[in-house]
């Protein structure tokens, strides 16, 4: 019996997420999560505008754009777990987290920002990853052999 290539094996397995690294294509859960976060984000800050006025607003904003680029490395992230390149996957999560928490600590201890706002603009990436996932999607049907 002959060994089957890396490919084959994630075929095998039904692992679809190793095939759109290598294709270079997004699944369209995951371009729903980015719609339904930014639209989430998008409702935030009209809200505390309305609310509050502009200082909130602008933490609020920092928030929904720290989410947006966190849901993007985050993407990177898995997508270099799941391609099993050794190591370099937790390097990536640790570098991500000590710059997420490096920002926030000098945005809210040199007193740029609120702390509030900016957790609630943060907020939009858990409730659009949520409402990513109640959002029905069609998925392209793959041919089976």
């Amino acid at each position: 019996m002959k060994p089957r290539s890396k490919s084959e094996k994630s075929d095998a397995l039904g692992t679809s997420f190793i095939k759109m690294t290598k294709n270079a294509e997004r699944d369209p859960s995951l371009s729903a999560a980015y719609v339904c976060v930014a639209a989430s984000g998008v409702l935030l800050l009209i809200a505390s505008a309305v609310c509050f006025g502009p200082r909130p607003s602008a933490g609020v904003a920092l928030g929904v754009v720290l989410a947006i680029s966190n849901l993007w490395v985050l993407e990177r992230v898995v997508r270099v777990y799941l391609e099993a390149e050794r190591g370099r996957w937790a390097l990536m999560a640790l570098v991500k987290s000590t710059a997420l928490f490096a920002t926030v600590g000098l945005l809210v201890k040199t007193g740029a920002i609120d702390v509030l706002p900016l957790v609630a603009g943060f907020g939009a990436l858990p409730v659009g990853v949520v409402l990513a996932g109640l959002w029905p999607v069609a998925r392209p049907r793959e041919e089976r052999s």
